[in-house]
């Protein structure tokens, strides 16, 4: 680890902060900028969505979600969700839920798992074959890049931070394993 590098990805005095607990497994975190900024994330076995900001608190955003797992805003600040159910679906701007897609090439999705969206706004998505039927959740899975194009990545200690070359500059540590991070905000803050 390069200590360096850590200093200037991290201030002296970030800190970890457990925003809840007891929640089983969540996943898919994204920070939305709306409404002064919250953040939304999955609970899987729950089949719900939550939402945490500092106001309010935790708090139930929607259920059922659809088994949502990953989840992100599209270039006009509409959350996305990929869920297990077997489709993209978005959140519009009135909070009813609408399809983006549900098959490609006349086949049906599987189990779409996350979702990000290009600058040129279109939608990828992974749809892996697995679905929900007995599987285990394991494996962390959640990347994010930086603006210096580093490679944040969740990992069963916490989050590891990886330099373009793939030099791996940081850790940091958490209490639990960490299946996926988003980018929030204020002050530039980093969600886990």
């Amino acid at each position: 680890m390069n200590a360096a590098a850590a200093a200037k990805l991290l201030p002296k005095d970030a800190a970890v902060r457990k925003l809840a607990g007891d929640l089983r497994f969540v996943e898919g975190p994204v920070w939305v900028e709306a409404q002064g900024g919250y953040l939304v994330f999955s609970v899987i076995p729950a089949n719900e969505l939550k939402r945490w900001d500092a106001a309010g608190g935790l708090r139930t955003f929607r259920t059922p979600s659809g088994n949502a797992n990953g989840n992100t805003v599209d270039r006009e600040g509409r959350l996305l969700h990929a869920e297990h159910s077997g489709r993209i679906a978005r959140t519009e701007r009135d909070g009813t839920v609408t399809t983006v897609v549900d098959r490609v090439d006349g086949a049906r999705l599987s189990s779409p798992n996350d979702a990000v969206v290009k600058s040129d706004g279109s939608i990828w998505f992974t749809d892996p074959s697995y679905g929900l039927a007995g599987r285990k959740q394991e494996t962390p899975d959640g990347i994010r890049c930086d603006e210096l194009g580093n490679v944040w990545s969740s990992a069963g200690d916490g989050v590891q931070v990886f330099s373009p070359s793939g030099a791996l500059l940081a850790r940091v540590l958490l209490p639990e394993s960490a299946a996926n991070l988003a980018w929030g905000r204020p002050q530039g803050a980093r969600c886990s």
